[in-house]
């Protein structure tokens, strides 16, 4: 089975969302002990905690709309 993310980076890349290429699924847990996938990099922001108060609507608005 493939990997969860990649299956919908894959299906969002047929849509005006953009995302990244996948490249190539491997589902053989014997090349590195998981299922992994092959993405390409493109530059863009890294959100590592994207949780924003309930009580800034404005704040989230200018987060993700990047004009942070």
């Amino acid at each position: 089975m493939w990997n969860r993310e990649a299956r919908l980076l894959m299906a969002l890349s047929h849509t005006n969302v953009p995302v990244a290429a996948v490249y190539g699924v491997c589902s053989d847990e014997t090349v590195i002990g998981t299922q992994f996938f092959v993405m390409e990099m493109v530059d863009g922001r890294i959100f590592w905690d994207a949780t924003v108060s309930a009580g800034q609507p404005r704040a989230a608005a200018r987060l993700f709309s990047g004009d942070e």
